[in-house]
């Protein structure tokens, strides 16, 4: 019997004790959270990225919306000006023709 109380014994102090494990647990915890902080940083930078290339993408769909505008515009101003420049070409011809007709 007295040998079992010594094993008993014995076993209790082989036994880590709570004040012991107590900063194995924390260091544990501490790895924990700060890797769940740097998945929670990684999401956020991912969403903050997602958004950056959001308002980029409106951004060149703006742009290329205005250049087609200013394109039209400028379409336009070229056939005007052609358009000014054939009836231009057709008054000079139209009095080339009455001086030589006069001439002869």
């Amino acid at each position: 019997m007295q040998t079992s109380i010594s094993v008993l014994r014995n076993c209790k102090n082989i036994r880590p004790s709570k004040l012991y494990l107590l900063p194995i647990f924390r260091c544990y915890g501490d790895k924990i959270r700060d890797k769940g902080l740097a998945e929670e940083n990684v999401h956020f930078l991912k969403m903050q990225q997602r958004d950056q290339l959001k308002q980029l993408r409106r951004k060149i769909l703006k742009q290329r919306e205005n250049l087609g505008k200013q394109m039209k515009k400028l379409e336009q101003k070229i056939e005007k000006i052609e358009l000014e420049k054939r009836e231009e070409d057709k008054q000079v011809k139209n009095q080339t023709k009455k001086n030589s007709k006069q001439l002869d």
